[in-house]
């Protein structure tokens, strides 16, 4: 993630994998899902909003839903204990079910995990959760970009009374393709920076996917528009 000063034309680059903080809202299926990882521990706000974790962290919930409370019945279905076996994408489409039945939810649960049957309403508590899920990651991407642009002194008004312009480029295809993420992201940054301020801080997917490619179209959105919100 890239965010640009237009005047000074300094760049910060967020690398979340890297952060952890005591203050984080850490969960028992996330520390689950740590001991279930290749680096334990590491990478902790990372594993709480990156689109490479969102299926994994239903899908341990799921799990101790089903262990803890047979939410499948007598048997845990063992496809669930597969590590991976929800992707994000697959959350995505399941989250987008506005069918009647939620027949998406049905389709994927019964293919993927191998149940013959599960009830609309077991289908209606897999839809809270992928929404829990996905909100919990988009506020917490939203706490991190607005303590960044804290840091910086870019989330209110300057000494001169006016809202300096910032653009910030977003690689990845959480942003991109999840629609209910970015809703989320936009709504929680709003409530943060406040509309005025929010109005004028411009976030961009980057299309390349790439790290330079972001810094590159933030450099480009900032010339474009390089004034100041009065």
């Amino acid at each position: 993630m890239i965010i640009l000063h237009p005047q000074n034309t300094r760049l910060s680059i967020w690398n979340g994998g890297n952060f952890h903080s005591s203050n984080l809202p850490c969960t028992v299926y996330d520390y689950k899902l740590h001991s279930l990882s290749v680096h334990p521990n590491e990478q902790v706000l990372e594993k709480m909003i990156s689109g490479r974790y969102l299926g994994e962290i239903v899908r341990v919930v799921l799990l101790t839903m089903a262990e803890d409370a047979a939410f499948f019945g007598e048997m845990v279905p063992p496809k669930l204990k597969e590590k991976n076996r929800l992707m994000t994408d697959v959350i995505s489409a399941m989250h987008d079910d506005t069918s009647q039945n939620l027949d998406v939810i049905g389709e994927n649960i019964t293919n993927l995990l191998e149940i013959p049957e599960f009830s609309l309403e077991q289908r209606k508590v897999v839809l809270k959760l992928c929404d829990v899920v996905t909100k919990r990651s988009a506020r917490l991407s939203a706490a991190a970009i607005y303590g960044i642009l804290k840091k910086l002194g870019r989330h209110c008004k300057g000494e001169n009374g006016t809202v300096p312009r910032t653009v910030i480029e977003i690689d990845g295809s959480l942003h991109g393709k999840y629609e209910k993420f970015r809703n989320y992201l936009n709504e929680a940054l709003e409530e943060l920076l406040g509309t005025e301020v929010y109005k004028v801080v411009k976030l961009h997917q980057a299309s390349d996917g790439s790290a330079i490619g972001a810094a590159i179209l933030a450099a480009s959105h900032a010339i474009k528009d390089p004034s100041p919100s009065e």
